[in-house]
């Protein structure tokens, strides 16, 4: 019996009934045995103990050796793979997960008679599945579900994970192949009802290629590449929606590197990225360089009456400072703000911890040489520290497009010194280390 409040692991430490106490890394090699087994049939889900079968069919003897993936190369986030012994990406999960995906991979090209834009969705879904490792899955405290291998942006190995039925269950599987297909299905499906005939896609298209408005029959043109370039001409898009990056608090290219693996692709680190790790310092002024190229190249393909909607949440104030700066030095005025909530509170690997629950949405136009009425999300009247923070520098976000003086120093100092994050950098290396 546990106790599903308590922190049996605090620290990545263990405590061994004979008194001997160390680090899960420092103890040799890792065995995984499985305790428990999800079953499910129509209307009913049940939680036990696993019979021999059941053992058998997950041992790795009872399955064929599968081929070998690239090296993971050392870095911030994968230091965590190296230190339990994981040094291919073959190694994150078990084998059994890895022969089931091959296999569908192997089915792919069987089944989609040449149609290329079938095989890259099939590929995608079955290709995605492979965040959920099961050798790095953690279990939820508040659901009895897989976990992402790359939940809050970080590499984790737990003491209890949990390998998925990669193709689904009937009557649960999120993040399976069956799931992710279905609600492919169903996305396409509702994008057709509302056309009345089959979607035309186009792409994905390199953003380097000439400008164009595109075909009048294409629906939607997918482009890859930096958001410094768009392929969209002058005035011609109504709405920008995006998730700029979060300065220096994940490292894209490491996280990625996982479904390259598995895609096949090349896996040697990415260069020229916007962001890098916690642990490495930021070059903020070139962060600051990147947003501005993306921002100006987004108010030149934007209609006059266009507008740009972009979510955020950070506890440094070098990163808003850097992106409010961005905004107005493209040419952006800020004419309303909302909090909103995000998931990190019912997220088992962010909740308690420094993460931030709540996100600013705002909402930018061009029109920057007449009055525009501003409008704020007012909310409850009795806030959170952290709602109070996000309302506080909203309320200077507005600002954006007149923004002058000291107006750095005044967003700096209350960033600097909100409770909600003098607060949080009071503690503990400790505290803020995950817990498996």
């Amino acid at each position: 019996m546990i106790d599903p409040g308590a922190r049996y692991t605090t620290g990545r430490r263990f405590h061994c009934r004979c008194g001997y106490s160390g680090r899960i890394w420092k103890a040799g090699g890792m065995r995984w045995e499985p305790i428990l087994v999800e079953r499910t049939v129509p209307g009913r889900r049940e939680i036990g103990p696993p019979t021999e079968h059941e053992l058998t069919i997950a041992a790795d003897t009872t399955w064929p050796r599968q081929r070998r993936l690239p090296m993971i190369a050392p870095g911030t986030e994968t230091a965590v793979l190296h230190r339990y012994g994981m040094t291919r990406w073959d190694q994150v999960m078990p084998r059994r997960q890895h022969a089931v995906i091959d296999a569908l991979v192997d089915k792919i090209d069987s089944v989609v008679t040449g149609d290329t834009a079938v095989a890259s969705t099939l590929y995608a879904a079955v290709l995605g599945s492979v965040e959920m490792a099961g050798y790095l899955s953690r279990w939820d405290a508040r659901y009895l579900k897989a976990y992402e291998a790359i939940a809050n942006h970080r590499y984790n190995v737990a003491t209890l994970s949990a390998e998925p039925n990669v193709w689904g269950a009937p009557q649960s599987g999120r993040g399976t192949v069956g799931r992710r297909l279905a609600h492919l299905a169903k996305a396409g499906n509702w994008y057709a009802e509302r056309l009345g005939r089959a979607p035309h896609v186009v792409g994905p298209l390199p953003a380097e290629q000439r400008r164009s408005n595109g075909s009048r029959t294409v629906d939607v043109r997918v482009v890859i590449g930096s958001s410094t370039r768009l392929l969209a001409t002058d005035n011609s898009i109504d709405l920008v929606c995006t998730d700029p990056p979060y300065h220096d608090d994940v490292k894209y290219g490491e996280l990625s590197e996982i479904f390259r693996a598995w895609a096949g692709l090349d896996t040697a680190r990415v260069d020229g990225e916007a962001v890098v790790s916690h642990a490495t310092l930021v070059d903020t002024d070139a962060y600051e360089a990147t947003l501005t190229r993306a921002f100006r190249e987004m108010r030149r393909a934007l209609k006059p009456n266009g507008h740009l909607v972009l979510s955020y949440a950070n506890r440094d104030p070098a990163a808003w400072a850097a992106l409010f700066s961005a905004l107005q030095a493209a040419g952006f005025t800020a004419i309303g703000f909302q909090v909103v909530h995000a998931e990190n509170d019912i997220d088992h690997a962010k909740a308690h911890r420094r993460a931030c629950n709540l996100d600013l949405i705002l909402d930018l136009v061009t029109a920057a040489d007449h009055a525009l009425e501003k409008f704020i999300a007012h909310g409850p009247q009795v806030r959170t520290e952290e709602e109070d923070f996000c309302h506080a520098v909203g309320k200077i976000a507005l600002q954006i497009g007149s923004l002058d003086g000291a107006w750095r120093e005044k967003l700096q100092r209350t960033v600097a010194r909100h409770p909600f994050v003098t607060r949080g950098r009071a503690m503990t290396q400790t505290d803020r280390e995950p817990n498996d």
